[in-house]
């Protein structure tokens, strides 16, 4: 298992754990998708109120190296959340509640590696 499975693995127990809604996007969904590209890190949305913000940063940086210095300012400004995991890779949090996001959110395309299900954005053409 490569250090970005296992990074993937651990950001989406994190995230299931805490029930905060994620989907995987990025170079690892176009994996899923059939569409391979070379992707050194882990990118996910999460649908979260800005009133959630902080106890959703207290909950990554618990988990992950959170790599900006005032994170909930950083958010709201770039709506974003750099990570890192104690392995290296990078993990971007990107936090949006933009309605034209919150299909993917209801429309789910669950992957399965072993032992583990992760939620992925589902592309739509």
């Amino acid at each position: 298992m490569t250090d970005l499975e296992k990074a993937l693995i651990v950001l989406s127990k994190t995230l299931s754990e805490n029930r905060i809604p994620y989907k995987v996007i990025g170079g690892m969904a176009n994996a899923v998708w059939g569409n391979p590209r070379a992707t050194l890190d882990i990118d996910v949305t999460v649908w979260v109120s800005d009133k959630e913000i902080q106890n959703v940063v207290q909950i990554l940086s618990d988990a992950f190296k959170v790599l900006v210095s005032r994170p909930k300012d950083f958010i709201l400004e770039m709506r974003v959340l750099p990570l890192q995991t104690k392995n290296g890779v990078q993990l971007d949090i990107i936090l949006d509640l933009s309605p034209m996001n919150r299909r993917p959110f209801s429309d789910p395309l669950m992957w399965t590696y072993p032992k583990h299900s992760f939620d992925f954005v589902r592309l739509r053409i």
